[in-house]
């Protein structure tokens, strides 16, 4: 059970997936109130993707007197959670001819914020990041995306756990099986809320989605409550098709920063034969994130 959206976009140019990350960020030595890290800085890193008509391109080679004013550009916008400009964001503006531009060609763009907040448990500070595509004479929009970020470092180690934010965080979580009571899949917004509110009560701060990639308004409710969640996929088989679905996954979640795991499979599903396709899940989970360790729930190990 999920909701459907049918996206309108320019034919002519439009921007794809939008992924905002972060992996620079400098905190305060000993700066730490109501256990919540002080920073100086942080630069996030964003990076998208530009798609153009091939007739476009193909018209353009062919014009002798094209003119600078067919440049696109790209304007990056970062906001506080009240939609006020963050303090000393730098709004990033891009050229590009277009006819220098193939059919679908990704970018990447830095903004640095000066002591910034930070997303963590007990205050989870959810930035706005929009990205917007337009003419660069006109300054008409063609297109425009965007996501929320929430500003965090994640480290594991064998010998201590899991870090967030630089501290050491223990993880207490439930399942979600995506189901409730007599609802069964078709599980209302205001349930999902209802179920993440019900978990923190009783002192829970994380959920793994067993077994299957969640509904991403759930993710939407544990990025503003500030739960960590490992998010699991459900098919692990040899095949084209499996791979391709995990990273679907990948690119639909990677900017909600309460995502700080991949899971390929769950118990049987990860056994077997289908273990020759591990590689090939990784490989195309460091592709499009690379910011967040794997795993695999798994009985044994060949």
């Amino acid at each position: 059970y999920r909701s459907v959206w049918l996206n309108q976009a320019n034919s002519k140019r439009r921007l794809e997936e939008i992924f905002v990350w972060t992996n620079e960020i400098e905190v305060k030595e000993n700066n730490v109130s109501n256990n919540h890290p002080q920073t100086r800085s942080a630069m996030l890193h964003v990076n998208f993707t530009i798609v153009q008509d091939e007739n476009i391109i193909r018209n353009s080679h062919l014009l002798e007197d094209w003119q600078e004013d067919d440049t696109i550009c790209v304007d990056i916008f970062v906001s506080n959670q009240d939609g006020s400009p963050a303090a000393s964001t730098v709004r990033g503006r891009h050229e590009f001819d277009p006819r220098l531009i193939a059919s679908t060609q990704s970018y990447q763009s830095n903004v640095k914020l000066i002591s910034p907040h930070l997303w963590t448990s007990s205050i989870p500070y959810l930035y706005h990041v929009t990205v917007t595509l337009t003419d660069c004479l006109s300054n008409n929009e063609y297109d425009s995306l965007s996501t929320h970020h929430g500003i965090r470092t994640i480290e594991y180690t064998a010998d201590h756990g899991f870090f967030l934010n630089k501290q050491h965080f223990k993880i207490r979580g439930f399942c979600d099986h995506n189901t409730f009571g007599v609802v069964g899949m078709a599980v209302p917004d205001r349930i999902k809320l209802f179920r993440a509110q019900a978990a923190r009560s009783i002192g829970s701060n994380g959920r793994r989605t067993s077994h299957n990639p969640p509904d991403p308004t759930m993710l939407d409710i544990y990025d503003r409550l500030g739960m960590v969640v490992l998010d699991e996929n459900r098919l692990f088989r040899n095949k084209t098709e499996y791979v391709d679905n995990m990273a679907s996954l990948v690119k639909r979640d990677r900017n909600h920063p309460s995502v700080i795991l991949w899971s390929f499979c769950n118990e049987m599903d990860c056994e077997g034969k289908n273990q020759v396709i591990g590689p090939a899940f990784q490989e195309v989970v460091e592709k499009y994130d690379g910011t967040r360790p794997t795993l695999a729930n798994m009985f044994s190990f060949n």
